[in-house]
């Protein structure tokens, strides 16, 4: 189906794609800052990142998309778009269940600090006994590994290799690699290993950095083993805790209220339904399912305990800091960014008083038939009036082409610079 004929379909959502909010308050004005009371009025801004993302969903022919920003933690924009199953007619919006691929390495991380925390589990602590007590011998190209830690499996620094054959086309990045579409079944998290425990590591542990979806498999098993629960068990237990009610494991044979379809691309473009996969080759790193509902509040509970320095939180703010400490190894190449633990750090750049970058929390996920992508941009180092003061977007898409899901990082710039200026103004 092209995209002109979709559009014939999508239309009627996409002009009652409209700004939700529970009190039905006018979203599009906020108190940026309770203290000074400063009212900032977003209409313009929201309409321009409405027809930004149409824009990009008619370019790409993407069948279904949705877009929620929160600043200070509170509801600005939260916009469906297209259908997120089109022969049912079904609507694409903030509630539906999608795969979050990737993000689900950062939950995964944040529940790793949180067993930090309750002292189940040691970042720094050396597995290479413990996991040859399992039957699991790690070794470079020369030997045996003397060392490796669950901080190396969270930033990527352990050596274990990502999908086979991944990015070796330009712009297609996972999608090239027959690991991406695994429709195998594993029992469990043990025999999902079998896929690459036994291939040489890339690099000696804590030297080089080299992004993998299966180093947060072993790190899952790890954690298993130190909780004495399954993955599952613990994903639903610290869920719960969050309150993140619609995060879950993609299970293909479990019913998952709203759960979307999934579209990728024939060669000439026209949609089609992906093929199944399943996704237990990967549950820790890329195999859960959410809404955009739930990640954005994920997003606003990372700035929470991003600003806020109390001993009461399930991960306390020391921890946080580790998690998006700057590390040379995981550094990018272009010195803008680094990986911490289940997410990218983007640095704040200035250049004569004005900000070129500002310094972001985020991660993207790329599925078969799904991308997203969560950016936090935190607006201080501390709460203002008990209250995370920053801006939180999401996006999810129910197609393989992540060019809508990459506006995330624009449209949080562009608030952040409205607010900038709005209170320039005021001063």
């Amino acid at each position: 189906m092209t995209w002109f004929c979709v559009k014939k379909l999508l239309s009627p959502v996409i002009v009652a794609g409209s700004v939700l909010v529970a009190d039905n308050r006018d979203v599009t004005k906020s108190n940026i800052d309770d203290e000074s009371s400063q009212q900032v009025n977003f209409d313009d801004i929201v309409s321009s990142t409405k027809e930004k993302i149409m824009q990009k969903m008619k370019m790409a022919n993407i069948p279904g998309s949705c877009c929620i920003v929160h600043i200070n933690g509170k509801p600005i924009m939260k916009t469906g778009f297209g259908f997120s199953n089109i022969e049912n007619s079904t609507p694409f919006s903030c509630k539906t269940s999608m795969r979050i691929a990737s993000i689900s390495k950062l939950i995964t991380a944040l529940m790793t600090l949180h067993f930090v925390q309750e002292e189940k589990v040691d970042l720094d602590k050396n597995l290479v006994d413990f996991f040859k007590s399992y039957n699991i011998a790690l070794s470079v190209d020369d030997g045996e590994i003397n060392s490796m830690t669950l901080k190396q499996l969270l930033n990527h620094t352990a050596g274990i290799r990502h999908y086979h054959n991944a990015n070796q086309i330009e712009g297609r990045g996972d999608t090239t690699a027959d690991e991406f579409f695994s429709n195998k079944n594993y029992p469990s998290i043990k025999d999902s290993l079998d896929i690459f425990i036994h291939d040489k590591l890339l690099f000696t542990p804590g030297t080089e950095f080299k992004y993998t979806t299966f180093g947060y498999s072993l790190l899952s098993f790890a954690m298993e083993k130190f909780a004495e629960k399954s993955f599952e068990q613990m994903l639903s237990e610290f869920t719960s805790l969050l309150g993140l009610s619609s995060t879950r494991l993609d299970s293909f044979e479990d019913i998952i209220l709203n759960r979307c379809q999934y579209y990728c691309k024939k060669d000439d473009c026209q949609l089609k339904i992906c093929p199944y996969v399943d996704n237990s080759n990967k549950w820790a790193g890329g195999g859960m399912v959410s809404t955009a509902e739930d990640i954005a509040k994920l997003g606003d509970i990372l700035l929470y305990l991003y600003q806020c320095d109390s001993p009461s939180n399930y991960v306390k703010h020391e921890l946080i800091e580790s998690m998006i400490e700057s590390n040379s190894i995981t550094t990018s190449k272009k010195g803008d960014s680094h990986y911490g633990y289940g997410l990218k750090v983007c640095h704040e750049q200035d250049s004569h008083g004005k900000t070129l970058q500002y310094f972001k929390m985020a991660h993207s996920g790329g599925a078969v038939g799904a991308c997203s992508n969560l950016v936090v941009l935190p607006l201080g180092k501390h709460l203002s009036g008990g209250k995370p003061k920053g801006i939180t977007v999401v996006m999810f898409s129910n197609s393989c082409d992540g060019d809508v899901i990459k506006l995330a990082h624009e449209i949080a710039e562009s608030f952040a610079e409205k607010i900038e200026n709005e209170l320039d103004c005021h001063c």
